[in-house]
């Protein structure tokens, strides 16, 4: 799986190369599809534009964690507006969540990397779409689960587009993985290690297997099956000096 993993990333930066020869051989804008947390890492971490290309991340909000990149050549600034994304508004979603209605729209043949994020507000989630892809989804996403729902364009401008999540607090013996995976998940402390070992936690998006690597304050860790946590602060010890973690869920 780490072999797997490794190849994904080296063609994913290949990808980007990519782009960036189009971008200084045509003089023009180009753009990815959606990409994950974990590839805009991957490329923030090991690729190096030249100097005649800049890029921009994003996903059609602020709080975005799908995002594209596009590749601007130098003499363009890099603007929001140029982006290929269209949210679209799901009405009569109450009750469903993000896999109902990433589900049912994977369900019309749509690709995963043609869509980014989905934002729920009670009745209605907003799923943000490329460009290529809306008038498909507009006139054939009927249904989400087995409610009958309506779709239409909107401007993104007028929702607060913001992810829900909750807050809680946990004590924990160290800021060593295993430990703080055992805590949130939660699981025994034997199970925090096995899931690390299968290669089940990222932290901030990249792959961890290392049950005692250690923690910082605002680290994401994402965990198959539990969810993702990030540590939103370290409040502090208890009285026999274990550690008190604020911990972000989204939910």
């Amino acid at each position: 799986m780490k072999h797997n993993a490794y190849s994904q990333d080296s063609e994913w930066l290949s990808r980007c190369e990519d782009f960036e020869q189009s971008v200084q051989k045509y003089k023009s804008v180009r753009f990815s599809h959606f990409v994950s947390p974990h590839e805009l890492a991957v490329f923030s971490t090991h690729y190096r534009l030249s100097r005649d290309v800049s890029f921009m991340a994003w996903g059609g909000s602020e709080d975005a964690e799908r995002v594209i990149l596009g590749f601007f050549p130098d003499f363009l600034t890099p603007d929001t507006q140029d982006f290929p994304i269209t949210p679209l508004k799901i009405s009569n979603v109450g009750g469903l969540n993000h896999r109902d209605v990433l589900g049912s729209v994977l369900g019309l043949g749509i690709k995963r990397e043609m869509v980014g994020d989905i934002y729920f507000d009670k009745d209605t989630a907003v799923i943000m779409c490329e460009n290529t892809a809306k008038d498909y989804i507009l006139y054939n996403l009927k249904t989400v689960g087995r409610k009958n729902v309506e779709v239409t364009e909107i401007d993104a401008g007028n929702f607060s587009l913001k992810h829900s999540f909750k807050m809680s607090t946990v004590i924990v013996a160290s800021l060593r993985l295993d430990a703080v995976v055992a805590a949130v998940a939660p699981m025994s402390r034997q199970d925090a290690s096995r899931v690390i070992s299968q290669d089940f936690v990222n932290v901030n998006f990249t792959l961890a297997n290392s049950p005692d690597k250690k923690l910082s304050e605002g680290d994401v860790i994402s965990v198959r099956h539990h969810g993702r946590f990030v540590i939103e602060s370290i409040a502090g010890e208890t009285r026999k000096g274990r550690t008190v973690l604020e911990i972000k869920k989204y939910i």
